[in-house]
């Protein structure tokens, strides 16, 4: 089952009585899958949050800060530089958005080297975080169209004779445009530097 929309919230999207169950199937079905289909949508590697452990290679002389992989960044827990741990006071994290580690002294530096910083921390979607409602909002969205594409899974139209099919042009609302737009993280990432 989705954490980001239920089968009462879908139903009530669809104009479903929750007293209704024929649909219910169908819709559990879908909703099985939602957010993988969101964390999908958005290049998330999940939504819930998660530990991850990121390893950086410094070879630039100066480093004072790497980018987390996996965004938003929930908490920090170490940052670990050439085998010794940093203290939580001398590092921030600049945001949870962009999940930018920097070491807060001006004179301070990564160790140069291969992998030789490693940072612990969690990251993802919470209910508590401010974008929680906007993946709750694309999920109902892309939940609605899922079922209302029916059994007949995009398929506009289709002649025997030819053999002819005409898929369905995709039906994503512009509400559902914006969140994407708004969350939709990059592939590649420059991970150190600055």
């Amino acid at each position: 089952m989705s954490v980001l929309c239920s089968l009462v919230r879908a139903k009530r999207a669809l104009g479903i009585p929750t007293t209704v169950t024929q649909h219910d199937d169908r819709l559990n079905d879908i909703l099985g899958g939602m957010d993988a289909e969101v964390a999908q949508t958005i290049n998330a590697p999940a939504i819930t949050a998660a530990e991850y452990v990121d390893t950086f290679d410094i070879f630039e002389p100066s480093t004072r800060a790497v980018a987390l992989r996996v965004t938003p960044v929930v908490t920090v827990g170490s940052v670990v530089d050439n085998g010794a741990t940093v203290a939580a006071a001398d590092y921030h994290l600049e945001s949870a958005n962009t999940g930018w580690v920097r070491l807060d002294s001006s004179t301070d530096s990564f160790t140069d080297g291969n992998q030789t910083v490693v940072v612990t921390y969690t990251a993802g979607y919470t209910s508590s975080t401010t974008d929680w409602s906007d993946l709750q909002t694309l999920a109902e969205e892309l939940t609605v169209s899922a079922f209302n594409r029916g059994r007949h899974a995009g398929i506009e139209s289709w002649k025997a004779g030819d053999g002819t099919t005409k898929v369905a042009a995709d039906d994503l609302t512009p509400r559902a445009r914006r969140i994407i737009n708004r969350h939709k993280r990059p592939i590649g990432r420059i991970t150190t530097g600055r």
